[in-house]
């Protein structure tokens, strides 16, 4: 399945739902079509009681997600109602992944510089969104 002009992938294999982000020539960096379809993957996965969990990962080999599509802002944040309008769209995503059903797992490529303390803290970690603002950072 493709979403946002391809630049979200989503499969389904094995009781397992991955949703890549396929924009590595930006680092993944998410677009507002890409919060609406990584939103429209988690639906197609949520009604699909054959899934179990749902993997995140990021296309190519330099970052999961690098962050917001900002070569985008001139056009979408151009004024206060785009703003307003671009913080809706995308705080439905974060909203949408951060309240999931399901199972839902960043699919890392190590190394990564955020996890590379793991095999010290581990014991401790509490893996979660430290807040709806930055709904794919690790905490611990």
């Amino acid at each position: 399945m493709e979403f946002a002009d391809g630049k979200i992938l989503a499969e389904i294999k094995d009781g397992v739902g991955r949703i890549t982000f396929n924009q590595p020539e930006k680092r993944n960096a998410m677009s507002v079509a890409m919060w609406d379809g990584m939103g429209q993957a988690l639906d197609v996965f949520a009604a699909d009681a054959s899934v179990r969990c749902v993997v995140l990962t990021g296309a190519g080999d330099k970052a999961f997600v690098s962050g917001a599509d900002i070569s985008q802002f001139d056009k979408i944040r151009s004024d206060a109602d785009a703003q307003k309008e671009y913080g809706r769209r995308t705080a439905g995503g974060r909203l949408k992944l951060a309240t999931y059903a399901k199972p839902v797992i960043a699919g890392l490529a190590l190394p990564c510089p955020a996890i590379s303390a793991w095999p010290r803290k581990a014991a401790n970690s509490v893996f979660r969104p430290p807040s709806l603002a930055l709904p794919m950072a690790l905490t611990w």
